[in-house]
């Protein structure tokens, strides 16, 4: 069950060795190879029980995080004390990448464990220093690329938080998760998660999903939803 690690010195399961192939991070490197290119991120792996803090805002950005198992909420606070859910990362996932790759950064948000949560530290600053890494080419390209898509994620909760109106929100951000109108897709958030993510009160939009699909617009069962098609 358990594939060590002997040349990052860390234990890792084959589940988990699989889940860092499928990683877009690691495209081009054979499962067999992954201890190499693990080693050259230095890489520790550690446990975060529910609700722990994984870093804080203003820490130095030392590490990039995969997520072997749980889940992560990326929060900020406001001036005053109001958290709000910038992003949510499940298995498999890497987050905190576009802070670990610049010199002397530091964390711009929180980062808490969802859920019980072993996460893998990668240190992206050793593709710099370390020349022998036969794979730190590889790994600086698909870096770029991960950083460019999630680029365009930005630039797309950008166009659902300027939205005018709520109502006009919910439908873009439904939207980004519909493949097809009329057909059935889930969100990954919570309703509470949603309505951080929108910037709203939670009762205000459960209110607005009622009267949506009152009106038709939407149908919908907890995180399922259906985008109705326009009449």
């Amino acid at each position: 069950r358990y594939n060590v690690c002997c040349i990052c010195n860390i234990m890792l399961t084959s589940e988990e060795l699989h889940l860092l192939a499928k990683n877009p991070l690691f495209n081009g490197i054979r499962l067999e190879e992954l201890p190499e290119a693990l080693s050259c991120l230095s890489a520790e792996k550690r446990s975060f029980p529910k609700g722990s803090l994984i870093f804080a805002e203003g820490d130095p950005a030392e590490t990039a995080f995969f997520v072997l198992k749980g889940n992560v909420d990326l929060v900020r606070y406001t001036l005053t004390g109001e958290s709000q859910l910038l992003e949510s990362f499940g298995q498999a996932e890497v987050f905190g990448e576009a802070y670990a790759i610049k010199e002397k950064a530091v964390y711009g948000l929180n980062a808490y464990a969802k859920e019980d949560s072993d996460i893998l530290y990668l240190h992206l600053d050793e593709l710099y220093s370390r020349e022998s890494c036969g794979f730190g080419v590889l790994l600086l390209k698909n870096l770029a690329i991960a950083l460019a898509d999630k680029t365009l994620l930005l630039k797309q909760k950008l166009t659902i938080v300027t939205q005018k109106g709520l109502e006009a929100k919910v439908l873009e951000y439904l939207d980004c998760y519909s493949s097809k109108s009329g057909e059935a897709f889930f969100i990954p958030h919570t309703r509470e998660e949603m309505a951080e993510y929108l910037g709203c009160e939670r009762s205000a939009l459960s209110r607005l999903l009622s009267e949506m699909a009152k009106k038709g617009l939407i149908t919908y069962h907890r995180n399922r939803f259906v985008l109705n098609p326009k009449k």
